[in-house]
């Protein structure tokens, strides 16, 4: 059916604005003088003998093959640009998730997906040695299950983590992911020095001694993962911790939700000088965890070499109660000559006896002192490895 010019004009506007301006024009095959058709066949009659079976064959085959063939015009562009809208589309958001990276590495998620490698750059704090980060990493546990872990780090060591935790992954993922609101758990301790040095406070009957309030120091707060874990693990640890940098303890209570209270607070200051103060003023403690680490391009080093003196060390002891432990992170790194030997016999030659450990796949080691000879002796039994062991197996099942 040929339509009216008007209805021509409509179409040829309407067709000259779509994306692939192809229009479509019958003009010339519905052109009845063009062709030379009879004007009784515009008519609708038939009256005619002259007009021949053959022509009018061939009129409604041309009719008919120009329709066809303006179908297909139309159509094959109209699938080409959406192909090519498809396309540009997916380009632009691989190129956007390629090019999703800070200078510290992170990566923007795909929509309501988890993928294993992803990281986000919560936040970064300039303190008065490093730069510090806090970045959410999506990894594969143990269990080869998802999981997304909290982290703090140093700009100038990189491969380090000075804190780490897990975050719960809220249920059902929402569609646009923003990890720096979601919830730490508490309950896992995602430190395996910081494990085994807890599973040996448990097995010489201090950390899980529930009828005494245990008083605890530590020296350096990092995102104060020991610290939130003795909060939720423990009704009885009272925690005093002393950190040299006013920033650390920002970046802890906004990123990590440390908090002040009764049972917990933070001095800031020297830990050189608070353990000379406390020794000096008779003040107590049942256990020190001593954790201050120099974090540099050059060397990171766990403690810090102050706190090797004799004088320092001898501190500690007038410091620790009777049964009191001392609990000590070791790590040496780069421009350094202090091994895990010298602090150890640093240490031996002021208190009773120590025990070191092993930090399996990590780089760090643990060293464990105490004050009586009792203790010890316990620390070299079976017993009390075998009591180790089943602590460390507790956090493993924590996961």
């Amino acid at each position: 059916r040929c339509p009216s010019s008007r209805n021509k004009r409509r179409d040829n506007s309407e067709r000259s604005h779509s994306t692939n301006k192809s229009v479509c024009d019958f003009s010339d095959v519905f052109s009845f003088k063009k062709h030379n058709v009879p004007a009784l066949l515009r008519n609708g009659g038939c009256k005619s003998t002259n007009l021949s079976p053959l022509t009018i064959a061939v009129v409604m085959s041309t009719v008919i093959g120009a329709i066809l063939l303006c179908g297909l015009i139309t159509k094959v562009p109209t699938q080409t640009d959406s192909f090519k809208q498809e396309s540009a589309s997916s380009s632009s958001s691989q190129k956007s998730q390629s090019n999703g990276r800070s200078p510290t590495g992170e990566s923007k998620p795909e929509q309501g997906r988890l993928i294993e490698g992803t990281t986000f750059l919560v936040g970064s704090y300039k303190t008065n040695e490093n730069l510090l980060h806090v970045v959410d990493q999506v990894i594969r546990d143990q269990k080869n299950r998802i999981a997304v872990l909290r982290e703090l780090k140093v700009e100038e060591a990189p491969m380090m983590a000075l804190s780490r935790y897990r975050l719960v992954i809220p249920k059902p993922l929402p569609v646009e992911i923003d990890t720096s609101k979601w919830q730490i758990d508490y309950k896992y301790l995602d430190s395996e020095y910081l494990q085994i040095l807890f599973a040996a406070g448990y097995s010489l009957g201090l950390l899980n001694h529930e009828e005494t309030t245990i008083q605890m120091l530590s020296i350096g707060l990092g995102g104060a993962t020991a610290n939130l874990f003795l909060r939720y693990a423990t009704e009885n640890v009272n925690l005093t911790t002393v950190e040299i940098d006013e920033t650390i303890v920002e970046v802890a209570k906004k990123y990590f939700g440390y908090v002040e209270d009764e049972r917990q607070h933070c001095v800031v200051g020297d830990g050189v000088q608070f353990l000379s103060d406390s020794a000096r003023e008779g003040n107590k403690f049942d256990i020190i965890l001593l954790d201050a680490s120099k974090n540099t391009e050059e060397v990171v080093i766990c403690p810090v070499e102050a706190f090797l003196e004799t004088s320092v060390i001898q501190s500690m002891v007038k410091t620790l109660r009777k049964h009191g432990i001392l609990l000590l992170n070791y790590i040496a790194l780069g421009a350094t000559d202090v091994s895990l030997a010298t602090v150890k016999k640093a240490f031996e030659e002021v208190f009773e006896g120590c025990i070191s450990f092993d930090v399996p796949a990590k780089l760090n080691k643990v060293l464990v002192c105490v004050k009586r000879h009792a203790q010890y002796k316990q620390m070299q039994s079976e017993k009390f490895h075998s009591d180790m062991q089943k602590h460390l197996n507790a956090f493993a099942n924590v996961q």
